[in-house]
């Protein structure tokens, strides 16, 4: 008896440790501090041809770590911003032969497509403040109303 109930005290602190080493975001794409000095984002591109949120808030200097989910959605999407003063840009989950088969990153300063069911990162840091407007450039999206503002302040 008295064994049992430490094993299960043991499992409670371990689940404990676990959840604050893993953090805790709500998913509202408000982000948090994924690493210190890093403003992690988190980014959903919908069916319902959105992003949710389509207004995000980031500040000039400050590292940014995009987290963009694409895993519900049956096509493929992208998260591109046409200009914006950025440096240290990087991804991960890019889809294999880019946006429709093309490499559409080399057009856009940010430039992320995911296939269907996936989720990637892009990580970048914004150097001037100002309104920039981010759109999913696959054919007909954008006009559709996929279109969000990246806010630096």
């Amino acid at each position: 008896m008295r064994f049992t109930r430490t094993l299960t005290v043991v499992a409670i602190a371990a689940v404990a440790l676990i959840a604050l080493a893993c953090g805790g975001g709500d998913g509202s794409g408000g982000g948090g501090e994924a690493n210190a000095g890093v403003r992690e984002i988190h980014l959903r591109m919908t069916d319902q041809i959105r992003f949710d949120p389509a207004e995000i808030q980031v500040e000039a200097g400050v590292p940014v770590r995009l987290v963009i989910d694409n895993s519900e959605a049956a096509s493929i999407h992208d998260f591109s911003v046409k200009a914006i003063p950025v440096m240290g840009v990087d991804h991960e989950g890019e889809a294999g032969m880019g946006h429709m088969g093309m490499n559409s990153a080399d057009d856009y300063d940010l430039h992320l497509a995911l296939e269907s069911g996936t989720d990637g990162v892009l990580e970048f840091t914004p150097t001037e403040a100002g309104e920039y407007e981010f759109m999913c450039t696959v054919t007909g999206h954008a006009a559709a109303g996929m279109i969000g503002t990246l806010i630096v302040v």
